[in-house]
């Protein structure tokens, strides 16, 4: 056969070119090679079983193996270049040889491989075929039918091609395609597909080419050319040919000597706050911070060298893909950012083990009509024993009772790595990558979910950490959210309650309510709203909800009237709706049962979310979120709770190890305010915020100026001790005044008083300039703005947010604990003013304040705490006394 076959020693022969497909010198494809798949190509279209497919034939390379539909003949020969041939396929039964032939006779055309080969060298060379090749690292000949499905040729050049990329080989011979064929029939020698699409591209670049206008000049030349052309009709097709070819880029390296960490110690003002986390002081109980949490103690029991030196740098990792252009561009960035962990190293988060933390003891299962893994029903082990629910067998899985079931154990760093990852043996991910998914352990998806092992477990203290990843609890806000609003509303193709569903919830459930009927209508649900009801919902959020600016985004711009959904609700918003209109927002629009169900949710990651956590509310929230999830596995189908639903069972527990929830987001960014100190002036002088609009000069009534004198006296520290010799003072002056009218002595004489002591009184020991001056009172003459920004919140005037969408006037105080008295309410007010107040002297003292108006504070009569937490205030009590300034810092 033409050099092409080997003779063995007892006179047979074999095809051994088929399974030596590099060079042993070059490790390129051998020119044997590329010869023989040449002749199999024409020899399988040479036979009728495939001109009767048109061309199309089973592939027999060593993925495909003859299994698979039948592909063009342009694929086949672009996956034996890059697979090889399926073993001990020497004779091609599969394309028309027969199984008991011989297969050194010789068929028709046998020297088209070598008769081409001259032909395509004396073809001039194209420059688009040329950056084809350049991009795919080929060497590929130069002849008119490249890229055809029967006339597929290599010229001599080959012997030095390296083997094709995997998967890319299809690319390849498309682009390649496109650089060899022309515009249109008749066109000047090298315009082809590919040298339009680069030039149109780079004139886009050059020129800032909207897409719109690449679009309208791709019509233009599909209109004008002649028919048939195969010039691209938008910048959709024009930007998918073109950019299969990648693009060169640079790697430019921002900091050459790297970050270093002593940096932070460079400036006193920086040096003092990298010890904080040691020397800072939280009431006993309180998690403020990470450093306030069990996880950070017990890391620092187990290694005491290190947390000796209170200057060691305490970091995590945290790293999150998105994409920058849209879902629809098939690009993605992975930022690492140094924060907190996310998702546990190693740990796929699909399949029925994607719970990190059940793993294997999950109690997910498959439905069959819905086709998805469920986590319904798998919470009551979480119940204290002993509850009612343990024992229900009509609202949960029928027929299941789990009164003897236990919660999944949380296992150690040790535990994890020795008896988990050690008996499956994974991949390093040096060695399989960062995603991970080429190789399938042994046991994977049944067993376990491990297809590698991180490099994290390489970092020596890494198996003593419990918490060694954070469920981001803002992703699952937005997962939770999504499932509930499109369930809700009945979105098509998003909403959990289908057909499908029905089905599985007759099979599964105890709920005649909701089978479909012999008809094969559905009934309506109590946890969908009505079209009314829907309508309700979408006017509220569109004109009556306002947050204040910076807090969300336009909520009302995600309201999709005409397909009745939200849309392009991003994470945040997500958070917000979740937590401050869920718990009160369907109170009127669904029955009762479902709105505390709904409530509820909202109401605990809210509670989660608080920027301290009591130790002792954690363990509250545990109990509350089994509750919770229990709830709405009575109310919504087997379908609706993916492991989005079941995941929250865990976050408490997370925050119990790891402290507050915003220190462990992967949006975690922890702004500092510079604050300035001025020896033995108080805090409250200190100017962390900066008015914004147009500055208005006004005079204090006497009243106001009063008060606002007073509430500053009173909110320094220095003059506490002065509050009780005042009242001493009082009580001898007035001995007979009552309560009232000595509220009213306070304020209208305590001011007055202070300063009398200080400038007369107290000859012996003279106050500090700041104290001599303070207790002069302010100049009457103040400045006001309608805008002022602090810590990181904008606050406007009542007056200035008239007709706006945001609402930036609310202020709330938290009300204190005074002379062991009961606990005073919270108070709820609008502001109306900003003021600086100025004082005449050396010192320059100048502080901020809000002029409010306050509304009735009093449960029950002013105020009243719904079933989710939230606070209603009746606008129309207003407070009966006038103490109208709060801080502005």
């Amino acid at each position: 056969m033409a050099g092409n076959y080997n003779y063995g020693g007892s006179g047979g022969f074999y095809r051994d070119w088929m399974y030596k497909r590099f060079d042993e010198v070059t490790g390129n494809l051998s020119a044997e090679y590329v010869a023989g798949v040449e002749e199999f190509m024409t020899f399988a279209n040479s036979q009728p079983i495939v001109q009767s497919c048109r061309g199309k034939f089973h592939c027999p390379c060593s993925v495909c193996k003859n299994e698979k539909h039948i592909i063009s003949g342009r694929r086949v020969s672009s996956h034996l270049f890059s697979q090889g041939f399926m073993p001990d396929y020497y004779v091609w039964y599969k394309h028309g040889e027969e199984l008991n032939m011989d297969i050194g006779t010789s068929y028709t055309d046998r020297t088209y491989f070598s008769e081409n080969h001259e032909e395509v060298g004396n073809v001039v060379k194209d420059p688009y075929v040329d950056m084809v090749n350049d991009a795919f690292n080929f060497n590929v000949g130069y002849d008119d039918n490249v890229g055809h499905d029967d006339n597929y040729h290599h010229d001599g050049s080959y012997q030095n091609v390296e083997e094709p990329v995997r998967n890319h080989s299809n690319t390849f011979y498309d682009l390649l395609e496109g650089a060899n064929n022309p515009l249109y029939d008749g066109c000047r020698e090298g315009q082809s597909q590919l040298s339009l699409a680069s030039r149109l591209m780079h004139n886009k670049a050059e020129y800032n080419m909207s897409e719109k206008l690449v679009d309208s000049v791709c019509e233009m030349f599909t209109d004008f050319l002649p028919e048939g052309n195969q010039a691209t009709t938008s910048h959709y097709q024009t930007q998918k040919l073109m950019r299969n070819l990648g693009l060169p880029y640079h790697t430019f390296d921002v900091c050459k000597n790297n970050y270093r960490l002593k940096r932070k110690y460079q400036s006193h003002k920086t040096a003092a706050t990298m010890r904080w986390h040691a020397e800072h002081q939280s009431k006993e109980g309180e998690m403020n911070h990470p450093s306030d949490a069990a996880e950070w103690r017990y890391f620092q029991e187990l290694h005491p060298r290190f947390a000796e030196e209170l200057r060691n740098v305490y970091l995590g990792l945290c790293t999150d893909g998105f994409n920058p252009f849209g879902m629809s561009r098939n690009h993605s960035l992975w930022p690492v950012i140094l924060t907190p962990y996310n998702l546990p190293p190693g740990w796929t988060t699909h399949g029925k083990l994607s719970c990190p933390v059940c793993m294997e003891s999950t109690k997910s299962f498959y439905l069959p009509n819905g086709r998805k893994t469920r986590w319904f029903d798998c919470h009551r082990r979480f119940l204290p024993h002993g509850h009612p629910s343990r024992r229900n067998k009509k609202d949960f899985l029928k027929g299941r009772d789990a009164s003897s079931e236990y919660p999944p154990e949380s296992l150690t760093g040790e535990q994890v790595y020795y008896e988990r990852l050690a008996s499956v043996n994974p991949s390093k991910t040096k060695d399989v990558g960062g995603n991970g998914h080429e190789k399938k352990m042994r046991g994977y998806g049944k067993e376990h979910n491990w297809h590698k092992e991180s490099i994290l477990w390489e970092l020596s203290y890494w198996k003593d950490l419990n918490l060694r990843h954070n469920i981001d609890v803002m992703h699952k806000e937005k997962n939770f959210l999504d499932n509930i609003m499109n369930t809700l509303l009945g979105v098509k193709g998003k909403s959990k309650d289908n057909i499908m569903s029905r089905l599985d919830i007759e099979k599964y459930c105890s709920r005649p309510g909701l089978r479909i009927d012999s008809t094969g209508k559905a009934p309506f649900p109590a946890y969908t709203l009505t079209e009314e009801a829907k309508q309700s919902l979408f006017q509220c959020v569109k004109h009556d909800v306002r947050f204040p600016d910076g807090y969300s985004s336009d909520l009302a711009s995600c309201v999709d009237l005409e397909n009745g959904k939200f849309s392009g609700m991003k994470s945040h918003d997500c958070h917000v709706f979740m937590e401050r209109l869920l718990p009160f927002i369907f109170a009127e629009l669904l029955d009762r049962n479902v709105h505390l169900a709904l409530s509820g949710i909202g109401a605990f990651f809210r509670d989660l979310c608080s920027r301290t956590l009591q130790t002792s509310r954690v363990q509250i929230l545990k109990q509350n979120i089994v509750l919770i999830i229990c709830n709405l596995e009575k109310i919504f189908p087997p379908s609706f709770f993916d492991v989005m639903e079941h995941l929250p069972i865990h976050l408490p527990y997370e925050a119990e190890l790891g402290g507050p929830v915003q220190y462990r987001l992967t949006r975690f960014d922890e702004g500092e305010v510079p604050v300035y100190h001025v020896p033995g002036v108080p805090n409250i002088f200190m100017q962390v915020g900066r008015p914004s609009g147009a500055m208005h000069v006004e005079w204090l009534s006497e009243k106001d100026y009063q008060n606002a004198h007073a509430y500053v006296l009173r909110n320094c520290d220095y003059f506490k001790p002065f509050e009780s010799m005042f009242e001493d003072y009082l009580s001898t002056k007035y001995p007979s005044l009552a309560e009232k009218e000595l509220y009213v002595r306070r304020a209208e004489e305590y001011h007055l008083w202070v300063k009398e002591y200080v400038t007369y009184w107290n000859t012996n020991s003279p106050f500090p300039t700041w104290i001599q001056e303070i207790v002069q009172g302010p100049l009457n003459k103040v400045k006001t703005w309608p805008m002022y920004f602090t810590r990181g919140y904008l606050f406007h005037t009542q007056t200035h947010d008239a007709g706006r969408k945001t609402c930036n006037y609310g202020v709330f105080v938290k009300g204190e604990n005074y002379a062991d008295s009961s606990d005073e309410a919270d108070f709820y007010g609008t502001l109306t003013d900003v003021i600086e107040l100025d004082y005449e002297g050396i010192v320059n003292l100048r502080i901020t304040l809000f002029k409010c108006k306050w509304y009735d504070p009093k449960i029950g009569r002013g105020t009243r705490r719904n079933h989710g937490g939230v606070v209603d205030v009746l606008s129309t009590r207003k407070y009966n006394k006038y103490e109208p300034f709060i801080l502005g810092t």
